[in-house]
């Protein structure tokens, strides 16, 4: 793995030691570090605080400016308290012993060994070893992991059939000592499935693997180089273990105080012309909620679409948007977002050809230099000029799916503009057959699922207002509001959601139905608040002329209208149950709640 050495030693000490290996006659004190032969991680004494009033012994990344990124302590729950100091020794026996000057020990390794002479050596992946002086190992830290996992550790998940390892997350930001978050196999089934926990009850199941000895997935994290991670169920133990490429950026894996399992690459939430994304990089929004990435729909790594996702919710990856979904970049090219002078976003490939790119009509320098894109917490990706002033959001474009405080506008001057398009296929993004918009005959008065240029089912007639809207409740304490706004010229469709309420979205998916979806998080899958089509019979034209579907019945049927019965010779289609006469007055009949007649022919109209 390369690494630039950056040695920041922050301690005040003028003659602090950079070797990697600790022995009986060289101990480790306050001021001093230990760094790994390449200069990738180092070992010593740290306090999470400014006060320095507890210190921890623990390793971190070396080469990476500004705060410390810790990967693993030995005393989280045991620090050495001001004024006393701590020295690390290997004793005559060869433990490692982590002791204060009061004679206290607050953490040690005994592995009863007979003889003097043994090392601890802090090698370049971020194991700290502990050896006999005939090489053989008796101890390492990746054996005994804290928070995080790194590249090459094997994390031991279960033994016999009983769990094993267990990631204990810090209690506070600032706290290393162990929080009420943890990670672990699952003990009724250790080999089957990874949960988190909040002490001692389930908080979020993270995998079911395939109970197969030995299954993994490749993972590209940039132009050059991957992530491989494998899965070995081999005798009495399953153990989890993932490696990168040498040239890969800097990864780990690490559960945070607040429960999440977070797998670490850049991270930002912001694209400027100096800092383009890459594959392998991802923007994450300041809410953790949404990333924004590079992706594959299948697990071949053939095709790669820029897209938005869930970032916070465990299993398959859930995408809201996509930008080049109808062209993706195929393998062996590589992918790369800029921003350019003119202050367009640019999606290009590495043989130089623009794959997508959002046009804002702003000429080159007319708003100065520092245009960015930030990925909201809404999930909303804007491309901002300096002054602040939004100049494209994916908000006006979406793919499949609307978010809560997305606006789609379904026309303008009475014609229709916005429009879902569903996904190919379950692993297809590229533009699928299914569509929904405004009847473009009336699109103000109603929307339309079409199947390519076919009428697939339709919505309730709108009531023509300027605003109407739905409360739905999705559980004791919070809600979903749906609104249509008809104003001017222009009418569009929203929602919002109470700030209690789990992941919501509204999507049309490759079958045709429109869902409203809510995450739960027992289940740890969606839940579906509303669909439509409902039933067979709510697809548009299936229960034939002068019928509805009756949505309030147990299984929905088709019913004729009020005047009118089955006709013998298709029971799908109603006739009248008396002819109409010429000269009769006759009259409408007011139906009863929103019921959508399937087919009206002009004859009868």
């Amino acid at each position: 793995m390369r690494y630039i050495a950056i040695f920041i030693l922050l301690f005040s000490s003028s003659s602090c030691k950079s070797h990697d290996q600790l022995t009986h006659a060289k101990p480790l004190t306050i001021g001093d570090v230990f760094i790994s032969n390449g200069g990738g991680f180092a070992l010593g004494f740290f306090s999470p605080t400014s006060s320095n009033a507890s210190l921890y012994l623990g390793i971190w990344y070396n080469n990476i400016p500004g705060p410390r990124t810790i990967v693993w302590v030995a005393n989280q729950d045991n620090p050495i308290l001001a004024p006393s100091s701590p020295v690390l020794a290997i004793t005559n026996s060869s433990d490692l012993v982590l002791s204060d000057s009061q004679g206290h020990t607050p953490w040690a390794v005994k592995k009863n060994s007979t003889g003097a002479g043994g090392t601890a050596v802090l090698l370049d992946e971020g194991n700290l070893v502990l050896r006999l002086p005939n090489g053989k190992i008796t101890w390492q830290s990746f054996d005994h992991p804290t928070d995080t996992v790194l590249p090459k550790m094997r994390f031991l998940v279960s033994y016999k059939a009983k769990v094993a390892m267990r990631l204990v997350a810090w209690k506070g930001p600032d706290d290393p000592s162990s929080g009420d978050f943890s990670c672990s196999g699952d003990p009724s089934s250790p080999d089957l499935q990874f949960v988190t926990w909040n002490k001692t009850e389930p908080y979020c199941r993270l995998t079911v693997w395939s109970g197969k000895s030995v299954s993994g997935g490749t993972y590209l994290t940039n132009t050059s180089s991957v992530l491989y991670q494998t899965t070995v169920n081999s005798g009495d133990e399953f153990y989890v273990t993932y490696t990168i490429s040498d040239n890969s950026t800097l990864m780990r894996l690490m559960i945070d105080y607040t429960g999440k399992l977070n797998s670490s690459c850049k991270s930002d939430d912001q694209l400027t012309q100096a800092k383009p994304l890459t594959q392998g990089d991802i923007l994450i929004s300041k809410g953790a909620d949404f990333a924004l990435g590079f992706f594959s729909a299948s697990s071949s790594n053939n095709s790669f679409y820029l897209g938005i996702w869930y970032h916070n919710l465990p299993g398959s990856r859930t995408v809201v948007w996509t930008a080049n979904r109808d062209n993706p970049i195929t393998t062996p090219s590589s992918p790369m977002l800029t921003i350019t002078n003119s202050s367009d976003l640019v999606l290009s490939d590495s043989e130089g050809r623009n794959i997508w790119m959002t046009t804002s009509n702003i000429t080159a320098g007319s708003v100065g230099a520092g245009a960015y894109a930030v990925l909201l917490n809404s999930g909303n990706f804007v491309l901002r000029s300096p002054n602040g002033r939004d100049i494209w959001q994916s908000f006006d474009h979406p793919t499949d799916t609307l978010l809560p405080t997305m606006r789609f506008l379904v026309s303008y001057k009475a014609k229709v503009v916005g429009r879902l398009v569903a996904w190919k296929g379950q692993d297809d993004p590229s533009s699928g057959d299914f569509s929904c918009s405004g009847d473009p005959s009336s699109p103000t008065l109603q929307r339309l699922i079409l199947h390519g240029t076919v009428p697939y089912c339709r919505s309730n007639v709108l009531n023509g207002v300027s605003v109407s809207g739905g409360t739905y409740l999705s559980n004791t304490s919070s809600i979903v509001y749906e609104m249509a706004i008809n104003v001017g010229d222009e009418f569009y469709f929203m929602f919002t959601v109470s700030d209690g309420l789990p992941a919501t979205r509204l999507m049309l998916d490759y079958t045709g139905t429109v869902r409203s979806l809510s995450w739960n998080y027992q289940l740890l899958s969606w839940k579906v608040i509303s669909e439509r089509p409902k039933a067979s019979c709510d697809i548009y034209g299936w229960c034939g002329s002068f019928s509805y579907c009756d949505l309030t019945d147990t299984i929905p049927t088709c019913k004729c209208l009020d005047g009118f019965e089955p006709d013998n010779l298709n029971f799908s289609n109603c006739r009248r149950t008396q002819e109409l006469k010429c000269g009769k007055q006759s009259k409408f009949v007011t139906l009863p709640g929103p019921v959508p007649v399937q087919k009206l022919t002009q004859q009868d109209a």
